[in-house]
């Protein structure tokens, strides 16, 4: 979630050159970012709240499924305002993407502002 991402992720969507790309692919594995989600909760036999489902939301496209990441809060803002998130490393991610049933086709960061997508097959080669 640095502003070195940032700046490389606007410099791939301007420019589009081999340079920027290549600088992203290497940079997004050092990252983290901010995965939405809403919590549900139940009551344990203590009466305490816990969690005990968490849904993320994705995004759809020509019948693939992307799971939504940003880089800030401000970022999330522009989608939604009323969310929850966590904030999760490569790793993190790269396991909800692999989620067995899931059936991510990879991820979309920044959504409503930068709005870039990154398949699976991609990412997995990135995990390595």
């Amino acid at each position: 979630m640095s502003k070195r991402f940032t700046h490389i992720m606007e410099k791939v969507k301007n420019e589009n050159t081999r340079e920027a790309k290549t600088e992203f692919i290497n940079e997004l594995p050092k990252e983290s970012f901010l995965v939405p989600m809403i919590a549900k909760t139940k009551k344990n036999e203590n009466g305490r709240e816990i969690i005990s489902e968490i849904s993320h939301f994705s995004i759809a496209s020509e019948g693939h499924s992307y799971l939504m990441v940003f880089t800030s809060v401000d970022e999330i803002s522009k989608w939604r305002d009323d969310v929850q998130f966590l904030e999760l490393d490569f790793p993190a991610i790269m396991s909800l993407v692999e989620k067995e049933g899931v059936g991510y086709t990879g991820i979309v960061i920044d959504h409503s502002g930068t709005n870039m997508a990154i398949g699976r097959n991609i990412l997995e080669k990135l995990k390595k």
